[in-house]
């Protein structure tokens, strides 16, 4: 499992992109600040007090990325009739 987590582990500069918003909890400011240096689409969380007030539309709960991930089942292509 470490050498997975190893190759697939992106290093970012958490301190070369100014944070525009400021997170009540001062703990999450290192999360967002790897979100958005490391240009990920979403952080998914179930923080509801503190990250997911802040409205970003990065920052979704898991339902709302669930229900987002779902919408692409319907282009993915016909799966192959296992009868044949």
């Amino acid at each position: 499992f470490l050498e997975i987590l190893r190759i697939k582990t992106i290093t970012v500069d958490i301190g070369a992109v100014p944070l525009t918003v400021i997170p009540r909890d001062p703990k999450d400011r290192y999360i967002l600040e790897t979100l958005f240096a490391s240009g990920a689409d979403y952080l998914v969380t179930g923080d509801r007090k503190d990250l997911l007030s802040l409205d970003l539309p990065q920052v979704v709960a898991a339902a709302d990325f669930a229900g987002r991930l779902s919408a692409f089942d319907s282009l993915a292509p016909p799966a192959p009739d296992s009868d044949k």
